[in-house]
């Protein structure tokens, strides 16, 4: 587990100052003239650069998101989600840290189609009338399917929902093949002050490398707030009859004292391969996903507008210890990270982070640090550091372990919707492994 610094020492401190994208006096980007379709969305180009001893890798990203229409007032909307990457080099060699899957392709362009989807908003009865690529969330297991899914609105003193979809697995790296079908139901409620509960069927088939699968999944989740201050909720699955995981979580925050509390709990009860790929991404790589169990707990509390103290402790243990092996171990992570806002000369704020880190081989102290400062109103630098026990890099397949990474970074915007991005990450592990990133993005 990567142990990234303290996202409080951004959104501990107050949000960076300055105007929002747009000018003052103008419509928001993309609103047309009544009765004409409003678009929005954003257009991204990225590069990527890697180099290490003997290799190196350069890649180019463009991405596109368009939204057309606006769901309160036009009946008809859609939505389109695109990639298109360049492997400026060629592809890498099998032996290359840097190959993964995008060097399966023949050629070095490739494009990659998200999502495309059209909704009709016009029906009273309906929530939701989709069709088209589309990407389910809510599932038990996201699923990207070319199909149509519809959804009921809320019914009755207990808001009951019912949903259908359906359609052909759409997967980003591989083709479906005939046969392959995606499809299920849902019920959701709020059947008691503060509750929420929803039950989900999935069904999946595929004919993928390792045979064919027809798997169902079921799954039910269950939520509770209790008053402004207590939330928990959990979450239960079977798969082809069997146990397949459950999950916990609760959440106490006290606003007026800047002061929450985290617990977060998820256990696989079974070892999981040879089904679907949507339920079972590993096995093709990894063989057995063997059963195990991780847990954080985490507590943030804030003094004032300059100083925020945040505290926590991970566990993760693998249910039968001859089951340990790459991407699957045991450890254990205590960690605290303080955090001074805007009080350094230059209005800096730092973050510094100790950690211990235990594993059946190490026992490792290590420590963290961010340094930022905005510059002007429409500008961010930051640099720092922090330390890894695991660090994976699942298109890569690859693990790499006691990672120490450096990191430099330059985020700018201005008032007509472009924003920029620089990168620089310095990993020390048994090697030297450098990345550059470069952005731009257009939002419209």
């Amino acid at each position: 587990m990567a142990s990234t610094l303290a996202v409080c020492s951004l959104a501990a401190c107050r949000a960076p100052t300055g105007a929002p994208t747009g000018v003052v006096g103008e419509a928001p980007a993309g609103e047309g003239p009544q009765g004409e379709f409003a678009v929005h969305g954003s257009f991204s180009t990225r590069y990527r650069g890697r180099l290490t001893s003997g290799d190196q890798d350069h890649d180019l990203y463009e991405f596109l998101q368009v939204d057309v229409g606006e769901q309160e007032r036009d009946e008809w909307t859609g939505t389109l989600v695109a990639d298109v990457a360049y492997d400026l080099d060629g592809h890498e060699d099998p032996s290359s840290p840097y190959q993964s899957l995008s060097d399966t392709y023949d050629g070095s362009l490739t494009a990659r189609l998200y999502e495309a989807y059209v909704d009709n908003n016009g029906s009273k009865d309906l929530s939701m009338l989709r069709f088209g690529r589309q990407s389910e969330y809510r599932t038990p297991e996201t699923v990207t399917f070319d199909g149509a899914q519809i959804q009921s609105r809320e019914l009755g003193p207990q808001r009951v929902s019912l949903g259908l979809y359906g359609g052909i697995p759409a997967r980003i790296y591989s083709s479906s093949e005939p046969g392959d079908v995606v499809y299920g139901t849902f019920v959701d409620a709020r059947p008691w002050a503060g509750g929420h509960a929803r039950f989900d069927w999935m069904h999946l088939e595929d004919d993928e490398l390792l045979g064919e699968h027809q798997n169902d999944l079921l799954a039910l989740r269950l939520g509770q707030a209790f008053g402004q201050s207590w939330t928990v909720d959990g979450s239960y699955s079977r798969i082809e009859g069997r146990d397949r995981d459950v999950s916990a979580r609760a959440t106490y925050t006290q606003a007026e004292a800047d002061f929450d509390v985290k617990l977060a709990w998820f256990q696989l009860l079974e070892t999981q391969n040879d089904l679907a790929v949507e339920f079972d991404p590993f096995t093709s790589v990894l063989l057995e996903q063997f059963p195990y169990y991780q847990a954080r707990l985490m507590a943030s509390k804030g003094f004032g507008q300059t100083f925020r103290v945040q505290a926590g402790f991970d566990v993760r243990e693998v249910s039968d210890e001859e089951d340990v092996g790459t991407f699957n171990h045991d450890f254990t992570r205590e960690f605290a990270t303080v955090t001074l806002c805007d009080v350094l000369p230059g209005q800096i704020t730092l973050s510094l982070t100790g950690e211990l880190w235990n594993s059946d081989v190490d026992d490792i102290r290590s420590w963290g640090a961010d340094l930022s400062r905005e510059i002007g109103s429409k500008a961010r630098l930051s640099l720092g550091s922090y330390y890894s026990l695991y660090k994976t890099d699942l298109y890569a397949v690859e693990e790499r372990d006691d990672v120490r990474t450096y990191f430099l970074r330059l985020r700018t915007r201005n008032e007509t919707g472009w924003s920029w991005d620089v990168r620089y990450e310095l990993e020390d592990s048994s090697d030297h492994y450098s990345t550059l990133r470069l952005g731009a993005t257009w939002r419209f």
